[in-house]
């Protein structure tokens, strides 16, 4: 029972935390017995520590002394430290109880990451201590891990590549034996663990000495440094590699070799002024025989987001807003992105009619285009099927007289060029000469109508009914700017006989008639 049966609990299950993060924690015990002493603290450290030693011999008196130097640097990154219960001055008694003594601690921002290397390491503990008078302390310590995050895409000259190129002559006996050219391209200079890293390696022979082996290594270097005795001490560990080969005389092999970085700590220690951790990546050419190896390397960073898989988010694009119901935006409002007529070109193909020969809706030799210009194609309507120029709400009036002398349909089969109960001209004249008895033909006053956010406009109460045999249907083409609808409660005014409404055929051959 009591403090050394006690626990210190982080928030962290993990103990991993990320510089600038802040640590709650707390510590639990059971006292079982009256205690008296100034209080209990908390200190939390972040350091850096190197240590080695290095034997020495030097002469003194005529003899031969062996002695060691010890190289030491250290490096401290932050120190808290607060009072749990009391204070550095007078005594408390604690009595007997269950105690849960919450503390918090803010990381800086600049802390490295981690390390624990065979001369030095990083490392952060948190450390609870009982202050006694005239006794020796008590404490509990506890470490935690601190990963200090390394974004490569903060990096753009980590996108550029890195290219070798290495050139060997081979001599045997003052003879020479050929050359030989090697081609070693890797796509980035930036690597993460799990990547697999895709190099392009290729070796021209022109000489006899046959190339047993290309190699290619990812390798960690890590430097500590002695601020006392200043010394330093290096190490290095092969992280990756992987070889092709042999490339024989007179030949070119090409490969395409594939560098797997495995899952690993980074080690981000650029705050660190003891510790030193950088990757290089190295390749050696090895020629069969007694002649000498050739290498070459190039630095790279290792970090924790990969420039190989973790590609930037493309910035979504404002998008214009869409002037046509149901179509998807961005895309043409017409089927297959085809506008309805070229910049000056005539909506009819000459010679092409859209009635049946023999068929004409107009007297004898009064035709409303000149000869050889029609509106349309055989069997090809100005609009998608069942898609009027207008919004289903705005119909037109339905037709009372057919305007075709002798009952002729202008179509084969009574099919006119619109749907059933969807004419061209809402509320307006036709363009053919009057057909109507007594040349007028009764349409009701328009109301008071106002614009809709969906389909053009909408009634203050209820849209009117417009008498139509056949439902109307949605129109995904539709204008937002169709004349407005009439009101049967009003007085129904004279249609004049000259046409007022706008037609959907090319005034160019309107006015030719």
């Amino acid at each position: 029972m009591g403090f050394h049966e006690g626990r210190i609990f982080l928030d962290s299950e993990s103990g991993i935390y990320n510089p600038g993060q802040t640590i709650f924690g707390k510590l639990e015990f059971v006292q079982g017995k009256v205690k008296t002493f100034r209080g209990i603290y908390v200190k939390v450290k972040g350091f850096a520590h190197v240590h080695w030693t290095t034997s020495h011999t030097r002469r003194r008196n005529d003899k031969t002394e062996h002695y060691t130097v010890s190289h030491t640097g250290h490096q401290e990154f932050f120190r808290v430290k607060q009072y749990l219960i009391g204070g550095e001055k007078g005594e408390i008694e604690l009595q007997p109880d269950k105690y849960s003594l919450p503390f918090q601690c803010h990381i800086p921002a600049h802390c490295p990451s981690s390390y624990e290397g065979t001369h030095g390491h990083i490392r952060y503990e948190i450390k609870v201590v009982v202050d006694r008078a005239f006794k020796i302390d008590q404490e509990k310590e506890i470490r935690f891990q601190v990963d200090a995050p390394l974004d490569l895409n903060t990096m753009p000259q980590l996108r550029e590549p890195i290219n070798f190129e290495m050139v060997d002559s081979y001599c045997c006996f003052c003879m020479s034996s050929g050359s030989s050219n090697t081609v070693v391209k890797v796509p980035v200079s930036g690597f993460a663990p799990g990547d697999a890293v895709p190099i392009e390696v290729e070796c021209t022979n022109k000489g006899d000495v046959e190339i047993d082996s290309i190699k290619l290594k990812l390798v960690k270097k890590t430097t500590f440094t002695a601020t006392d005795h200043p010394d330093t001490k290096h190490e290095e560990e092969t992280i990756a590699e992987a070889a092709k080969g042999p490339c024989p005389g007179d030949s070119t092999k090409s490969w395409l070799v594939t560098l797997e970085v495995p899952l690993m700590d980074i080690n981000n220690v650029k705050a660190c002024s003891v510790i030193d951790v950088d990757y290089v990546f190295e390749v050696k050419v090895n020629p069969s025989g007694c002649h000498s190896s050739s290498e070459e390397e190039a630095s790279v960073t290792l970090g924790t987001t990969s420039l190989l898989r973790d590609a930037p988010e493309v910035p979504e694009q404002n998008m214009p807003q869409n002037a046509f119901p149901g179509q998807t935006l961005g895309l043409s409002p017409y089927p297959g992105g085809n506008v309805p007529y070229p910049a000056g070109n005539n909506p009819y193909p000459a010679g092409n009619t859209p009635y049946p020969v023999g068929n004409s809706p107009y007297p004898t030799g009064n035709v409303p285009y000149p000869p050889g210009n029609v509106p349309y194609p055989p069997g090809n309507m100005p609009y998608p099927g069942g898609n009027g120029p207008y919004p289903p709400a705005n119909m037109p009036q339905p037709v009372v007289n057919a305007p075709f002398p002798g009952g002729n349909a202008p179509y084969p089969g009574g099919n006119g060029p619109y749907p059933p109960g969807n004419g061209p001209y809402p509320g307006a004249p036709s363009p053919y000469p009057p057909p109507y008895p007594g040349g007028h033909l009764q349409m009701p006053e328009p109301a008071d109508v106002k614009k809709s956010p969906i389909m053009g406009f909408r009634s203050e109460e209820s849209a009117p009914l417009i008498p139509c045999d056949n439902p109307p249907q949605v129109n995904p083409y539709a204008s937002a700017s169709a004349p407005a609808i009439p009101n049967d409660n009003t007085t129904n005014p004279t249609v004049p006989e000259t046409p007022t409404a706008p037609t959907p055929y090319n005034p160019e051959f309107m006015d030719k008639k």
